[in-house]
């Protein structure tokens, strides 16, 4: 979507701030969360237990590999990935 209204040139800051918002919600607020109820050592450890960080191992070693997608799967994801924005508009009411 926001190729479209933007333009290829926005393809690139957009990833950056996407990839910016995922470190700040997944590592320092449930990092901070975690240090408040728990503290110490518990609170570095759950950070690596959310889900994005979990799959960010496969995934990378997925993508490094240069293995090609079947095409029942790439088409799954694709499928999902363009259901999340009506489904979130759905469940915010708007």
């Amino acid at each position: 979507m926001i190729e479209f209204l933007l333009g290829e040139a926005s393809r690139i800051p957009a990833k950056i701030y996407f990839l910016a918002i995922v470190f700040i919600s997944f590592v320092i607020c449930v990092g901070v969360a975690s240090c408040a109820r728990r503290g110490g050592m518990t609170a570095i450890f759950s950070v690596f237990k959310t889900p994005a960080l979990l799959a960010l191992i496969p995934a990378l070693a997925f993508n490094l590999s240069e293995v090609e997608v079947p095409a029942f799967l790439s088409r799954m994801s694709g499928l999902l990935g363009q259901a999340m924005i009506p489904a979130m508009l759905i469940t915010l009411g708007v």
